[in-house]
């Protein structure tokens, strides 16, 4: 390889750290940014809510979106708010809070689900969710009248 061989392979070398660092520098990201929760897992209470908290590791170059959403299980399971979470170069290492709810349902089932954090450039962190069945069923057999009488013939 000449001289001009060895300064082209350089030059190739030095556009591909370029397109990565601007791939990163785009996204808002460096290459160690994930999505942090402080816990994997919660129980969310029939008919009730629980909250878990979510931050960033690293400080982004620029703004990160996150989205939060159910991606599989008892769809009972819902995300009640914090399902957009942004996260800028000021408030990265500060928890936003997700709040989960379990409908109400007819089974006596602790069902459970998956909630899926992601972002662009960023690896997608999952939280299980366990719906806690409160046993209450809201369909009742059916009450005889009180005031009925049989007649025999």
């Amino acid at each position: 390889m000449g001289k001009w061989g060895a300064m082209m392979q350089f030059l190739r070398r030095m556009i591909l750290v370029v397109c990565f660092l601007v791939t990163f520098a785009n996204l808002g990201l460096t290459s160690d940014t994930a999505i942090t929760v402080d816990v994997g897992t919660l129980i969310v209470p029939e008919g009730g809510t629980a909250t878990f908290q979510v931050r960033l590791s690293a400080q982004p170059i620029s703004t990160v979106h996150v989205t939060v959403s159910w991606v599989s299980g008892d769809s009972d399971i819902r995300v009640e708010s914090g399902s957009n979470l942004i996260f800028t170069t000021a408030n990265w290492n500060m928890y936003q809070t997700v709040t989960l709810r379990a409908l109400r349902d007819v089974d006596m089932i602790n069902g459970s689900a998956t909630i899926r954090l992601s972002a662009p450039g960023i690896a997608d962190k999952d939280v299980v969710a366990t719906e806690l069945d409160n046993g209450v069923t809201s369909l009742k057999p059916p009450q005889p009248p009180r005031n009925l009488r049989i007649i025999s013939q």
